[in-house]
C-alpha cells in the first residue's frame, strides 16, 4: 500500500511566517512590560508556547539588539515606538 504524501500549500509558509511575527511582537512587548528580565520558563507558561519556538524567537531578538541575556534574565536593551524606531 502506498503512502499518501501530503504536499505542503503555497500558503503554509506564510502562515508560519505570519505566526512567527506575531510571536516575536508579543514577546518584545511582555519583555518591555518586565524591565527586570523574565526567564525562558516564564516566557513558555506565559505563551503556552514551545521552548525552542520561544528560544528561536529570543535569539532573533538578541541578534537584532533588541533584547539582552544576563544570567537567566531576558530583558529589554532597546525602547521602540510604534513605528518600531528607537526611542
Amino acid at each position: 500500500m502506498k503512502e499518501s504524501v501530503r504536499k505542503a500549500s503555497s500558503e503554509e509558509p506564510a502562515i508560519l511566517k505570519a505566526l512567527a511575527n506575531e510571536l516575536y511582537d508579543r514577546l518584545f512587548t511582555y519583555l518591555a512590560n518586565h524591565p527586570d528580565g523574565v526567564k525562558l520558563a516564564e516566557m513558555e507558561e506565559e505563551f503556552g508556547e514551545a521552548r525552542i519556538r520561544i528560544a528561536n524567537v529570543l535569539r532573533s531578538l538578541m541578534d537584532e539588539n533588541k533584547v539582552g541575556k544576563r544570567d537567566l534574565l531576558y530583558f529589554v536593551i532597546q525602547k521602540l515606538n510604534c513605528k518600531g524606531r528607537r526611542v
